[in-house]
């Protein structure tokens, strides 16, 4: 999935050679201003209209054909980031891809209730929130979201959408709270997500936005155990009870204070309705699907390994002296992780029992 994905990308690049005339109402202009925080109309102009170009060039890469009517300005609100993976998931095209062999076809229907998910950087959100998109057209699920593109009338927009997924934490998740929005989430391991944060960093390519960031260049280049131990802002962040944080908005106390902590993080676990462990990110999907009432079965191991999501390449060996410094810094994170895990659906299923192999036959009793 990720090769077709790259794969297209270069394909729409090189043929972006052609111009397309495209026109916005006011009211277009008007959401595209606030999405993009682009004062100058030409330039709002012409960024949407290099944003179209591109769009459409993908569709005849991709699916060999022009966009659906409306395609373009639909699948526009999303930004240019989103544009190749969004075109293949929610394409009639690539929907058949993605459940071919482990769908019973094709889905049409509507979730039978409301949800909010709080993506926690580096938890597999991304992976699980692909997967939704799996089940339901485009107009279902939010792009994903982050405080910074939030303001009052683009939350009055996406609290439309019956699936509000994003970075959010306390106070933008909070927005879309109501008594009809169950709020869900998905924690991970505190240690085993630190070490994901410092190999998905390490893999930056050249040409990323932000491959010679300071953080980013650390990553590149130290050590694991350096890399725990540098002050940079970017990273410190990263390793102090990250979880917590993200989730509440709040930054997380000093290492001295972590105990006197522990009730802020059960109280924020009681505002979630589930919370999922990136472990067993299948039996979370599992009880999410069945949350918002879908009835195809399907095989929720094979879809998240189906989805586009970024999956680092490099296998990492924590020292005991690395694993012994980042639990003590992570005390909080830890008792939320291990306050989920205790839920009985939060545990892995165990594997079923090898069936005995017969028994071998007597052999002839002795003369």
């Amino acid at each position: 999935m990720n090769n077709r994905v790259a794969t297209f990308t270069q394909s729409a690049l090189d043929i972006l050679q052609a111009d397309y005339d495209v026109t916005f109402s006011p009211d277009e202009i008007g959401f595209h201003r606030l999405i993009y925080n682009i004062e100058d109309i030409d330039e709002l102009k012409a960024k949407l209209e290099r944003l179209a170009s591109f769009i459409t060039s993908c569709s005849r890469v991709l699916l060999r054909r022009d966009p659906d009517p409306g395609f373009v300005a639909e699948y526009m609100r999303h930004g240019d980031e989103d544009v190749i993976r969004i075109l293949i998931l929610n394409s009639p095209e690539g929907r058949r891809y993605l459940t071919d062999g482990f769908m019973a076809g094709g889905i049409d229907q509507y979730p039978e209730t409301d949800i909010v998910f709080d993506h926690v950087f580096k938890t597999a959100g991304t992976a699980l929130s692909e997967a939704l998109r799996v089940f339901y057209p485009i107009e279902i699920i939010t792009p994903p979201l982050n405080p910074d593109n939030l303001n009052e009338p683009t939350v009055k927009l996406f609290n439309r959408f019956p699936i509000v997924a994003g970075h959010l934490g306390g106070e933008a998740r909070r927005k879309f709270a109501s008594p009809t929005r169950a709020a869900l989430t998905v924690l991970r391991d505190p240690i085993k997500r630190i070490g994901s944060v410092y190999t998905y960093w390490r893999e930056f390519l050249p040409g990323h936005p932000e491959y010679y960031a300071p953080h980013i260049v650390a990553a590149r280049t130290l050590t694991f155990s350096d890399f725990l131990r540098s002050t940079d802002p970017e990273i410190v962040v990263q390793l102090n009870n990250f979880q917590f944080a993200a989730l509440s908005g709040t930054l997380a106390c000093s290492m001295e204070q972590q105990r006197e902590w522990l009730p802020a993080g059960e109280a924020l676990l009681a505002e979630f309705a589930d919370v999922g462990l990136t472990e067993n990110l299948s039996a979370f999907l599992r009880r999410v699907t069945a949350r918002l009432g879908v009835k195809t079965p399907y095989d929720p191991d094979v879809l998240l390994n189906s989805v586009y999501s970024r999956r680092s390449t490099t296998r990492l060996v924590m020292s005991d002296e690395d694993v012994a410094y980042l639990k003590a810094r992570n005390l909080i994170d830890q008792h939320m992780y291990d306050l989920a895990a205790a839920r009985p659906d939060a545990k892995p299923a165990r594997k079923a029992a090898p069936a005995r192999k017969a028994a071998k036959k007597a052999s002839p009793a002795r003369a």
